[in-house]
């Protein structure tokens, strides 16, 4: 149960620091259009899965904090954004009008709006219902730069929803046989975490067996394990709001030796990126320690994807781990770290866990089983 009391004065803090940048950037109030950032600064929990119109938006200006949705949400957003004067449209008033209205009412000029999380017919909406008295300028990253870092209660949120996906694969890693399907293992997995009060899957379930491995997003089937061929399994459960993600990939019965050679290589570069994260770090120079390692071993063009991302109340936050990335690792951020290896026709390993980063270095947040073969 979430105490309203506690929520109020978090989120007013969260506002307050976002109506000092909006300030600073000349914005008189920012339209919050993305579900993560809806929720860190208000705490309304709406699925990311509805419209927008349904859904909702946060309108922020420099003295007050509205939260406009549809009738259908209003007493859930008056529930869990305390600190929010809740708005709803219908009656003959749309969603745009209705955040016009409140636009023009208090006179605002210059407002902001998240470009990268709002569909194309509500932006014209918008823009026909104000009438040219408002100017709506697009704008990315605001307050995803205030959820970098995160606090000491997001951290803990965490670490459950990690230790729901640790539990979660150490039960199930005994299934995996020959003719175990794609899909009846995912359907175990995703069973489990709702039985460990996983709130949803922070993402669809991937568990791709033999060739299907080579694709690393790839959706599980009606295949059947066979012997000697690696399942990549990459799993994540959200726990309110926030979300956990992990890859593990398993030998079907004994491993062969092209398993334990490929397996061996990538448990390599993840083990000596993960030693080596710590505050100032960038995302690329993370990203080149795993793929110059995977290179030497003549992999490194089946190395096809970053390093890793941030996580949270999104799956993927900024800052990545990827190539040219110049942007520092700072004490308290959470990242992946998931390198990989995809050969066609033979399948793929990738391995893929959770680190803090701490004032001196790293903390490893997933403890789900991992091993090497080493003989």
């Amino acid at each position: 149960m979430v105490d309203l009391g506690e929520q109020k004065v978090k989120t007013a803090g969260r506002v307050a620091a976002l109506q000092a940048k909006l300030r600073q950037e000349n914005f008189d109030g920012l339209l919050v259009c993305y579900f993560a950032n809806r929720r860190y600064l208000s705490g309304y929990s709406a699925s990311d899965m509805l419209p927008h119109e349904t859904s909702g938006f946060l309108l922020i200006t420099s003295q007050e904090a509205f939260l406009i949705t549809s009738p259908l949400y209003e007493e859930q957003a008056q529930q869990e954004a305390p600190g929010f004067e809740v708005v709803t449209f219908g009656k003959g008033i749309s969603f745009a009008k209705r955040i016009a209205e409140l636009i023009v009412g208090r006179g605002l000029k210059r407002v902001g709006f998240e470009a990268n999380a709002i569909i194309f017919d509500t932006y014209l909406g918008l823009v026909r219902a104000l009438e040219d008295k408002a100017e709506l300028v697009p704008c990315r990253g605001l307050v995803e730069a205030f959820r970098l870092i995160k606090e000491a209660e997001e951290i803990a949120t965490l670490r459950r929803a990690i230790s729901i996906n640790d539990q979660v694969f150490n039960e199930i890693e005994p299934l995996i046989e020959p003719g175990v399907t794609e899909k009846q293992l995912a359907w175990e997995i995703e069973r489990r975490m709702r039985d460990y009060q996983g709130e949803a899957l922070a993402f669809e379930t991937i568990v791709a067996g033999g060739p299907n491995g080579a694709k690393p997003h790839a959706t599980p089937g009606e295949r059947p394990f066979e012997p000697g061929e690696a399942v990549v399994i990459d799993m994540g459960t959200r726990y309110q709001g926030y979300n956990s993600d992990m890859t593990r990939t398993v030998c079907v019965g004994a491993p062969t030796p092209k398993f334990k050679e490929i397996y061996n290589i990538v448990l390599e570069a993840q083990l000596k990126t993960i030693e080596a994260i710590r505050p100032g770090l960038t995302g690329d120079e993370a990203d080149t320690i795993a793929r110059d390692l995977i290179t030497s071993y003549g992999y490194g063009e089946a190395f096809s994807h970053s390093l890793g991302h941030g996580i949270g109340l999104a799956v993927h936050e900024l800052p990545g781990l990827r190539k040219g990335n110049k942007e520092t690792l700072e004490p308290n951020m959470v990242h992946s770290i998931e390198p990989g290896i995809y050969l066609s026709g033979w399948g793929g390993v990738r391995i893929e866990d959770l680190v803090l980063v701490t004032t001196d270095g790293y903390e490893l947040l997933s403890a789900a089983n991992k091993r090497g073969f080493w003989s």
